[in-house]
């Protein structure tokens, strides 16, 4: 909702660019996550729920991003015209970041759910599949826990009168909870910290290769020239 006063405006709209940078440091993770899933077959074959619940971490972390910038544009327009747009409930609800929210707050749950029974059955007391229920419990545990507060700052601001920067602060635990998945499975599995790692280093390589090759078909273009 936006904040009364107009003499606040000017600091609720840096606050939303705020949360446009914390949303992007927050995608940064989940598209390591994924990439790194994704390029190895073994975690292709054994992850395709975890894959699926990075890229609803992914789609909440867009939608904070797209909410720093609607509301940005809203804070914008009352500071440069003095005129703030009148909405309803429906037309709110039909912003892109509402829907965005939507989608993350109810896949996520049900991954995270599905992730669980799943590892649960899968249990048969061999060392990988202990392994793996561990880490799948942690990132659920972690996540349950961040993701509750700002569930629950929404029940309480639609009932109740809350504070603003208890909802600002539940924003934010929310970014740190869709941000956590590959620091968690880093710290947990050794094998999937040397993984990342390889990849990172290949990367590196890649890239310096690629830096060399064009620098010297630009020199040879340089020399033929002249």
């Amino acid at each position: 909702m936006p904040e009364d006063d107009p003499g606040s405006f000017s600091q609720e709209r840096l606050l939303y660019i705020f949360y446009q940078m914390l949303g992007l440091c927050a995608l940064a993770p989940n598209i390591c996550l994924f990439v790194v899933l994704c390029y190895y077959k073994i975690y292709r074959r054994d992850y395709m729920l975890v894959i699926m619940l990075c890229v609803t971490d992914s789609v909440n972390c867009l939608s904070i991003i797209v909410m720093g910038s609607t509301l940005f544009k809203f804070y914008d327009m009352g500071i440069k015209e003095n005129l703030f747009p009148l909405e309803d409930s429906w037309i709110c609800a039909q912003h892109a970041f509402v829907c965005l929210r939507l989608i993350g707050n109810t896949a996520g749950p049900l991954f995270q759910v599905v992730i669980a029974i799943d590892r649960f059955i899968s249990i048969s007391g061999s060392s990988s599949n202990v392994n793996k229920l561990k880490q799948a419990a942690a990132v659920s545990f972690v996540s349950f826990i961040l993701i509750s507060i700002p569930n629950i700052s929404a029940i309480l601001e639609a009932n109740l009168h809350v504070n603003r920067v208890f909802l600002h602060l539940t924003v934010l635990a929310g970014l740190l909870a869709y941000s956590l998945d590959l620091f968690i499975y880093m710290a947990i599995s050794q094998e999937f910290r040397e993984r990342v790692v390889n990849l990172l280093l290949c990367g590196i390589k890649s890239y310096k290769i690629w830096s060399k090759s064009t620098q010297s078909r630009a020199n040879r273009s340089q020399t033929a020239f002249k």
